[in-house]
């Protein structure tokens, strides 16, 4: 099967470690995102942000995109990365500014968390 349990993934992220670890001789950590790709809502906001993000070069990638539902709230969680020449200052605007085009285009979703990767540059 295409679909791989968390426990199975969780162990071929183990050996992506492990090997590595041994090749480069350091310590790195892989983790998984347990995430839908078969739901609709998610698939047509992935295909949105792609679309988004492919005229807009100050965002460099997008990924774990997905959708949770918490106390009536339909949250929209993923994380992007950000060109360098928006570290100090852009990162809030840009995101603020994909905010309101996501709430905008998908009004369903209530509560929306972006996650700018690398972490700690701002």
């Amino acid at each position: 099967s295409e679909d791989l349990s968390v426990r199975a993934a969780d162990g071929v992220s183990e050996e992506v470690e492990t090997l590595i670890n041994t090749k480069y001789h350091s310590y790195t950590t892989v983790h998984i995102d347990p995430v839908n790709t078969k739901d609709h809502e998610a698939q047509r906001i992935h295909a949105f942000l792609q679309e988004y993000i492919d005229q807009n070069p100050s965002i460099l990638s997008f990924h774990d995109v997905r959708l949770e539902n918490k106390d009536d709230v339909k949250y929209l969680i993923f994380d992007v990365a950000l060109a360098p020449d928006t570290y100090g200052g852009k990162q809030e605007q840009i995101r603020n500014q994909l905010r309101t085009v996501l709430h905008d285009t998908f009004p369903f979703i209530t509560g929306i968390i972006i996650e700018v990767e690398p972490k700690n540059v701002e």
